[in-house]
């Protein structure tokens, strides 16, 4: 029994939750046995288009709900959980924006392909249907009697009734034949479809639509039969009818690998659906099936642990200190950009992953900030609720900010005092016409080696005091900060 794409899609979501992956569509492992069998395998393939763009929307959903979250988090009294939340969401705001993206390019190739699928069923449902119809037999009889007006003998098509949806049980679940073999192994995505031609006459006396005639009445007013029938007899006659059309299973997989694959072609000018027909709603499903795997393994749900990983926020502080090209282990910046992340992220910035976590999964945001109070903020699935509870800790955190800055002008607590003026650096023409160690040393600024050339040159600054210098420059706040390290990376 196959998955119904349904609940195949769910299985697919709840898998890939929180990893990259490709939940591919999958074909029937069974050859279709009647045009019913085949339209409910076509439906299911349907289902599972339809159901890749409902699982890319509701991962953008995710991503966009989770960044929504982080920024209530970014909010937090605690600089590392608040910084580290900051730069996160930054990352999930940029997954939902890709995934987007990637989801307009993509969507309308699956969802042509899913139609493409729907139509073929829809053929097949018509086949299905088609099979009820027949020409009916005009029994043996007279043709004096069938040449009169009053009992003009006739074969008119005939369509047996039917009073549940076609293909589908009194239930309304589809009919399933059963005993269906498997495809051969080795084919790629097959398909079933049936096709629809005209019925081929048999030669033969008392066969399907031939005429038949008899010397004498023996069996008259019943279907004439190779039995009852007799060559070059005619003062009986009779017309058999039969089934005008006949269907059988033709079975098509992709030829080929990679964007040049293509269907095989299979049915006939002469067939229903024709050659042309089935080879233009084949090539729609080779596209969706490609944009499909492009949807699945494109967009992912990253955890709060690979986004931090993802952004690389010493990579992010030092391009900040030292420009695009910059490197967190450049020699000249390498001790302020450790300095940078201790302050942000904490001193090991590897726990600021596990810690933000169990923050998001305890912290309860206040009725005063749009939540019923009852809570956990990674449960809060209501996007106005963490919309208004991010803007309430936004403004909360203004408010105390402006309070605490009039406490600490009213008493500081870090007396500030006036320090000497720094002299001008020294520029490498005023040092290198010094050639003795004596005369470099005693211009102030410069410095001497001998094995250099020139061999007095300007002194470079001590890695101390700019990381000490860069920690002080730090007492800003934590937005701020992140505010000009967000904006240079995105």
């Amino acid at each position: 029994m196959e998955i119904c794409s349904i609940t195949r899609a769910l299985l697919a979501l709840l898998i890939c939750a929180t990893h990259r992956c490709a939940a591919e569509i999958q074909a029937a492992t069974k050859k279709a046995k009647t045009p019913c069998d085949a339209a409910r395998q076509l439906d299911n393939l349907a289902g599972q288009a339809t159901a890749t763009l409902t699982s890319a929307t509701q991962k953008i959903s995710q991503n966009l709900l989770t960044a929504q979250r982080l920024a209530v988090a970014a909010q937090d009294p605690d600089a590392t959980i608040a910084t580290a939340a900051a730069a996160i969401a930054t990352h999930f705001q940029a997954q939902a924006a890709a995934a987007a993206a990637l989801l307009a390019e993509q969507g309308p190739a699956v969802a042509a392909g899913a139609a493409a699928l729907h139509r073929l069923a829809g053929s097949q449902l018509a086949i299905a249907a088609l099979e009820r119809l027949s020409i009916k037999d005009m029994p043996l009889g007279q043709p004096t009697t069938y040449a009169t007006a009053a009992t003009q003998g006739t074969i008119p098509p005939q369509l047996k009734a039917s009073t549940t949806q076609e293909c589908r049980t009194e239930q309304g679940s589809w009919k399933q034949s059963d005993e269906q073999q498997d495809h051969d192994k080795g084919l790629n995505t097959p398909i079933t479809l049936h096709t629809a031609a005209a019925t081929q006459t048999k030669t033969g006396l008392g066969n399907d639509f031939t005429f038949c005639g008899r010397g004498d009445g023996t069996g008259a007013g019943s279907k004439a039969t190779s039995g009852s029938c007799a060559a070059g007899q005619a003062t009986y006659i009779a017309v058999n009818g039969g089934r005008p059309l006949t269907s059988a299973a033709e079975v098509t997989s992709l030829q080929g690998t990679g964007a040049g694959a293509k269907y095989k072609v299979i049915s006939t000018e002469s067939k229903i659906p024709n050659q042309a027909t089935l080879t233009n709603e084949l090539a729609l499903v080779k596209i969706m099936l490609d944009a499909a795997k492009a949807l699945d393994s494109g967009i992912a749900i990253p955890s709060i642990a690979n986004a931090y990983n993802s952004i690389e926020p010493t990579v992010l502080i030092a391009k900040a200190l030292g420009g695009q090209d910059a490197s967190p282990s450049d020699e000249n910046i390498k001790n302020q950009v450790k300095t940078a992340a201790e302050a942000l992220f904490g001193a090991d910035g590897e726990k600021i992953k596990n810690k933000l976590e169990k923050h998001m999964k305890e912290f309860q945001p206040s009725k005063a900030a749009g939540s019923d109070g009852n809570k956990k903020l990674d449960s809060i699935s209501d996007t106005d609720a963490l919309s208004k509870a991010a803007a309430y800790y936004t403004i909360k955190n203004f408010i105390d900010g402006e309070e605490q800055k009039k406490k600490n002008q009213a008493s500081p607590s870090c007396p500030t005092k006036t320090e000497k003026p720094e002299e001008p650096k020294k520029t490498a023409d005023e040092c290198k016409k010094h050639k003795t160690s004596e005369d470099c040393k005693k211009e102030t600024g410069c410095d001497f080696d001998d094995k250099k050339d020139p061999k007095c040159f300007p002194k470079v600054e001590n890695d101390k005091k700019d990381e000490k210098s860069f920690s002080c420059n730090l007492r800003v706040p934590v937005p701020q900060v992140f505010a000009a390290l967000v904006a240079l990376l995105f």
